[in-house]
């Protein structure tokens, strides 16, 4: 695996949706890489601070929203000599993205005020500074300022936003070539946590707050498919994720179980459970558990550990943590991380009970395929969006890499370098990590697949 130099950032730092860029914050500057040479491309200075980057999907715009100042600013990437400013004034600026035309920006208010959606070009051509066509449409009563809107995949036709009004939660369904409402229907939560198409945007699902174990799946004209409850009376739901080709919904739940259902039935298909110990008993199809062993150098700091990965016999036992008050919001417990590879073949989890133990499920035999036992909690894993392989960070100067091969733990050359968090670019080619104040460009090799 070959590594770049480390680059200094202030935050943010994101890959553009091809692939082929790199946008990096730097307090007022909004710095352009190309992902293989990392050469700079634009230096682009803003008005305030850098509080979000997001690119387009088109890739042709870049925007850095500001909250502070309350203003968006919008950047061509093809034309340095063009931008766009968004000015929200006293209504304030609390997120902003773009919609799936890549033309439109949709800007949310501070205290979820308001919507307001502007429309970048005029005459379907780039426009001049300070003359783009304006605002096309305000929506009121969005619920969250970041979640609780989606689009449709493959072009974005519809959205889908959660509202509240008078204390019941609603959907409106609009379609994005006119921004023109043509559903709106109350659905059956009773604090409604956020909302996901399918892949294939047949349905759309709704899940309620952590207090109230409620799916529900709903068709794009607003009836109502299916419901799933698995108990009540307890902390409920706490993720929910489509596989990639839409046939099976998972939702991890406070229980510590993950559970599984079908887009034919809607019935339960699998549940996985979290237990320890992990035996044959419990998982007859013989798990590999893969488990981190840690080597001390005469150099005690910990830059200079160095670590393996061992195959553990059954049974083995693992390390639990406490949840320190469940009266307080997001308890320590429950599958709080999980995600689907891109074949949807494998499927991983991690329950926050047990922070140090990422699951690896196998689809078609529903069953456990692996487990990864890590010296320090895991903070983040993702799957490689093209290849069947996962990534794994738990905040120390290494990257770890599963596949169906085996299990590999990579030391990042920067002695001084933390991986706190990482994304895979879009070809699976290559990834960002992250540290607090630095990242750099990783290349894992293909035969790690």
């Amino acid at each position: 695996m070959d590594f770049s130099e480390v680059f200094k950032y202030s935050g943010i730092c994101k890959f553009s949706p091809n692939g082929k860029y790199i946008a990096s914050s730097s307090g007022y500057r909004l710095v352009i890489k190309d992902v293989e040479s990392l050469q700079v491309l634009r230096i682009y200075t803003c008005s305030d601070v850098i509080s979000q980057i997001e690119w387009s999907a088109d890739n042709e715009f870049i925007l850095c929203a500001q909250y502070k100042r309350a203003c968006v600013e919008v950047w061509s990437i093809s034309d340095n000599t063009w931008k766009c400013k968004i000015e929200e004034g006293p209504a304030g600026v609390s997120y902003a993205r773009f919609s799936p035309d890549s033309r439109h920006v949709l800007v949310t208010a501070d205290f979820q005020l308001r919507i307001t959606i502007w429309s970048i070009l005029k005459n379907n051509s780039l426009t001049d500074n300070d003359e783009f066509s304006g605002h096309v449409a305000h929506i009121k009563y969005p619920k969250f300022t970041s979640k609780g809107i989606d689009f449709t995949p493959n072009g974005g036709k519809y959205m889908a936003l959660a509202e509240r009004r008078d204390c019941k939660d609603y959907i409106s369904i609009i379609v994005t070539e006119t921004w023109e409402l043509v559903k709106h229907f109350p659905v059956r939560t009773k604090n409604l946590a956020d909302l996901k198409w399918s892949p294939d945007g047949r349905f759309l699902v709704v899940w309620d707050h952590q207090i109230e174990y409620s799916v529900t799946i709903y068709s794009p004209a607003g009836s109502e498919i299916a419901h799933y409850s698995a108990y009540n009376d307890l902390l409920g739901v706490k993720s929910v994720k489509w596989s990639p080709n839409g046939q099976l919904l998972s939702i991890g739940s406070f229980d510590q179980k993950a559970r599984i259902l079908n887009h034919l039935t809607w019935k339960l298909t699998a549940t996985y459970d979290h237990g320890t110990p992990v035996s044959i008993e419990t998982h007859p199809n013989n798990p590999v558990v893969f488990q981190e062993v840690e080597f001390v150098g005469t150099n005690k700091s910990a830059s200079h550990s160095k670590t393996r990965y061992v195959i553990a016999e059954l049974p083995v036992n693992l390390k639990t943590v406490k949840a320190v008050d469940y009266k307080k919001a997001n308890p320590q417990e429950g599958v709080g991380l999980m995600d689907w590879s891109c074949d949807s073949k494998y499927f991983f989890t991690r329950n926050d009970s047990m922070p140090n133990a990422l699951w690896i499920w196998e689809t078609s035999k529903l069953s456990l395929c692996s487990l990864i036992l890590q010296t320090q909690p895991i903070r983040y894993a993702q799957w490689d969006p093209v290849h069947v392989r996962l990534a794994i960070c738990t905040g120390n100067g290494k990257i770890y890499i599963w596949s169906r091969e085996g299990c590999s733990c990579v030391d990042i050359p920067s002695a001084s370098f933390n991986v706190q968090n990482f994304k895979w670019n879009s070809d699976g080619e290559s990834m960002l990590l992250m540290d607090s104040a630095a990242f750099c460009v990783c290349y894992p090799s293909i035969e790690s697949c």
